[in-house]
């Protein structure tokens, strides 16, 4: 479908609150498993570049920018990260306009996690006066009990040794934070960093029904490529942790790859692999100079690209590579029974590139040097508009097993600046009730036409029409 009938589609589905989809058919069946799209809502789909602006700034009744100096720039880049919450997608924003002009004001931005439509914007408050800063706040997390958290970006050099910081978990009606865990770095720990801007935590970050871990990896130009890892007990009070690191709150990366001169140059994302007991024993590390590679609790390299070679010819038309751009920044690992895959962003914007991620299989115990990609999604991708440097791909992702045992994967993919896709991975034969009735509610649903220009035709014929039929839209000709 050209782009012109595909903004026409979803021009049409976002006023009549309908999904964005990816056109059926996108993905094909690959080694026994499927992709589907539920929903999109991006630069290339959707329209998120008119959400950012709507749920950011101020705008006059036409829908236009009430202030001069806006620009897609300004407004996308302003939302980094986003996750999957209870049938939501919430995206942090640090950046508000008001009636008399910019304001670094935090808000969250919600989705609806099956039509992708922007819901509302949620102003953020401490103490109950209007909460923000610079970068702040810059992530938003769920933790494995149920519990949403914001964290601000970390400016410092030696971070934290005199000025604590804060994990907040966030009321969802009233944007109200409250504290829930405070750290810094204790006068004995060694820190060789400029900014932190990306946090992972597992566990309770209340410490009411298990523990929790806290992890950064520092930007440190020019410095030693450093960990950061606070650990609290279950019952600990918010500012009682210990350090992860055989007491310490630091932790030397001995390598990285590419080698580089071993230091993590900014937009450093650190995510930690879930395990039963919350104790963070691996985890990956990605940068705008290195590809994602998994670490352990000693600061070794346990696995990465280096033994990855790409296939095919990159002067061939679609080539898509195995091995990630070092630019774009995130990775979620997730499992099937004893299979692993990895999902990551292979490219950011420009030069052809529109911010697509690659779904790979690990090999036989998550061995990366004989991983296989099964897809890159989305097809089109998510978009080519710059964030303002920001880098970072985020992912959430919930497994499911179905009566049959069969598994199947709800995975989400934010960009910042671009927007976000959510999709489904299975393995051939997976159910999933809920979408069943969805589909069923579609194929029962009555078949709508419209013109290319968006007009509700009755009897279309002799020409190219718009077909909608619940969820499903589709372009004819008659």
């Amino acid at each position: 479908m050209k782009k012109s009938l595909l903004l026409a589609c979803m021009a049409l589905m976002g006023a009549n609150a309908y999904a964005y989809q990816e056109p059926e058919g996108t993905y094909a069946n690959v080694d026994g498993y499927t992709f589907k799209n539920i929903c999109i809502n991006s630069n290339m789909y959707g329209s998120m570049s008119e959400a950012f602006a709507g749920a950011a700034l101020k705008l006059n009744d036409d829908g236009t920018p009430a202030h001069k100096e806006w620009s897609d720039v300004n407004a996308l880049g302003y939302f980094p990260t986003a996750r999957v919450f209870n049938g939501k997608i919430y995206a942090v924003s640090s950046s508000r306009w008001t009636a008399e002009g910019s304001a670094l004001l935090g808000s969250l931005i919600v989705f609806d996690l099956q039509t992708g439509e922007l819901e509302k914007s949620i102003q953020l408050t401490l103490d109950g006066q209007p909460y923000g800063g610079t970068l702040a706040p810059h992530v938003v997390g769920v933790d494995d009990f149920g519990h949403l958290y914001v964290v601000n970006t970390i400016f410092a050099g030696g971070l934290l040794a005199s000025s604590p910081a804060t994990v907040y978990t966030v009321n969802l009606e009233t944007g109200a934070l409250t504290p829930a865990l405070t750290f810094w770095l204790p006068d004995d720990d060694e820190a060789y960093c400029d900014r932190t801007n990306y946090f992972d935590l597992v566990g309770d970050i209340t410490r009411e029904q298990a523990r929790c871990v806290l992890m950064a990896a520092p930007q440190s130009e020019n410095f030693t490529a450093t960990i950061y890892g606070w650990e609290w007990e279950q019952g600990a009070g918010a500012s009682e942790f210990t350090g992860k690191f055989d007491g310490y709150c630091t932790l030397p990366a001995t390598e990285v790859y590419p080698e580089g001169d071993g230091s993590f140059h900014g937009g450093t994302t650190l995510t930690i692999v879930r395990d039963e007991e919350f104790n963070a024993l691996t985890f990956y590390i990605d940068d705008m100079n290195s590809c994602p590679a998994l670490y352990n609790t000693e600061g070794a390299m346990v696995d990465s690209f280096a033994g990855v070679t790409n296939e095919g010819d990159k002067e061939d038309e679609g080539y898509i590579p195995t091995v990630p751009a070092t630019n774009p920044n995130g990775v979620c690992e997730f499992a099937f029974g004893d299979d692993l895959f990895l999902t990551y962003p292979i490219e950011e914007y420009g030069s052809g590139a529109t911010c697509r991620a690659n779904l790979v299989k690990l090999g036989e115990g998550g061995d990366f040097s004989t991983m296989k990609r099964l897809y890159t999604y989305p097809a089109s991708g998510l978009g080519n508009v710059s964030d303002g440097g920001r880098r970072i791909s985020t992912f959430s992702v919930e497994v499911k097993t179905d009566a049959n045992g069969k598994h199947g994967a709800y995975l989400m993919h934010f960009k910042s600046g671009q927007g976000f896709t959510y999709n489904l991975f299975a393995e051939e034969g997976y159910t999933d009730a809920a979408v069943n009735a969805v589909e069923v509610a579609d194929s029962n649903a009555p078949v709508e036409f419209f013109n290319l220009q968006g007009i509700r035709v009755a009897n279309p014929e002799n020409g190219v029409f718009i077909r909608r039929q619940g969820a499903n839209v589709s372009k004819v000709v008659l």
